[in-house]
């Protein structure tokens, strides 16, 4: 089988990671400690994969050898610029996927040389950056779907205003459908359920979503938070069920999400350890039993790694990662399952209906 799909790898794109041992020692790990083995494993796993890693040439030859695996290739670039490099080979069509774990000013510089899907434009004439979507997991006890995506992930400012909100709607909505949800429920991030909670933005938001889903152009849920999402119900209470497929929000809140909940995992995973170290014979022996049970909750955690920026094949990872490898395999998937082709068709068929119903709400409030 010949090669079908080729990814490029931004092979030095990120921050050191440091964590402590069993011991309390510091263990740091750069970024092609991280990346090289994700790759060399997903090249054995995808063999119809051709990667095509940028970064420091002689790193790349002293870990993966001077005779390189058929499917991996080497492009040297000044420190720094991997993703920026790619770009320009994505933007020519040379590879068809980009993944990086670079910080956000350097990723934003290589969306723009890339470009995105024009469906994206349809209702601002100049769009920001693309907006990131990032997709977490739900409850385990979740009925519905399994995951929930977060949009913005950290693209957008915090100053957005009413339109580039129902942008986000549309951009979600789509997203979602595409990737199996046929009427995905939509939720407005916000400090509580109320209709009058949050600033006036977001309380203009949230009739306009009202209005949007009363002609059924979406399927408002209302504000919703974090452990809405999750779980699929308000805290405290089983009833009503009110799962939520994609949440609207700002990219700072949105990136704050995304890292509060990373930070609640690690947390739970550290009271854990903590506790076996700590305790008695018999204690410690069931609480290593549970510990590797947790190693395995986080290995199922892991697996929703990598945020998309919509209209474009490039996946971002935070720049301390510590396994890449899901990122990067979602990267490849999202090639492989013609993602972004599915998702302008999408766009292109629901704009016209999405944006006359909006219209029409702006003009009765003009009126």
């Amino acid at each position: 089988m010949g090669i079908e799909t080729i990814i490029g790898v931004d092979a030095e794109g990120g921050d050191t990671l440091e964590s402590l041992d069993t011991q309390g020692r510091i263990i740091k790990q750069s970024v092609p400690q991280r990346i090289f083995p994700a790759v060399r494993t997903l090249a054995n796993k995808y063999r119809d994969t051709r990667f095509v890693l940028a970064g420091n040439a002689d790193a790349m030859r002293d870990y993966f050898g001077v005779i390189l695996p058929k499917n991996i290739e080497i492009l040297s670039c000044r420190e720094r610029h991997g993703a920026y490099t790619l770009a320009e080979l994505l933007r020519k069509g040379t590879i068809h996927g980009l993944y990086t774990m670079g910080n956000t000013i350097s990723v934003d510089a290589a969306v723009a040389k890339v470009g995105f899907a024009p469906e994206l434009a349809d209702f601002l004439p100049e769009p920001p950056v693309p907006p990131l979507l990032a997709e977490l997991p739900k409850s385990p006890w979740s009925k519905c779907s399994k995951t929930w995506y977060v949009l913005d992930a950290g693209a957008q400012s915090e100053h957005m205003d009413i339109h580039e909100y129902v942008w986000l709607a549309h951009l979600g909505q789509a997203y979602a459908s595409v990737m199996g949800r046929p009427i995905p429920r939509l939720g407005l991030k916000n400090i509580g359920r109320e209709p009058n909670k949050g600033s006036k933005l977001l309380q203009a938001v949230f009739k306009t979503f009202q209005k949007l889903d009363a002609q059924n152009v979406i399927r408002f849920a209302g504000n919703v938070e974090s452990y809405t999402c999750a779980y699929g119900w308000e805290k405290g209470t089983v009833q009503p069920s009110r799962e939520i497929d994609v949440v609207v929000t700002s990219g700072e809140r949105g990136n704050d999400t995304l890292k509060d909940l990373a930070t609640g995992a690690a947390l739970v995973g550290d009271f854990i350890a903590y506790k076996i170290r700590h305790a008695g014979l018999f204690d410690k022996v069931a609480g290593l039993k549970l510990r590797r049970l947790f190693k395995g909750i986080k290995q199922d955690i892991r697996q929703y790694g990598g945020a998309v920026f919509l209209g474009t094949n490039i996946i971002k990872d935070h720049g301390t990662t510590e396994y890449p490898i899901y990122g990067l395999e979602k990267c490849i998937t999202h090639v492989k399952n013609n993602v972004l082709t599915r998702f302008r068709e999408e766009l292109h068929r629901s704009a016209p209906v999405f944006k006359t119903a909006y219209q029409g709400i702006l003009s009765e409030t003009k009126a």
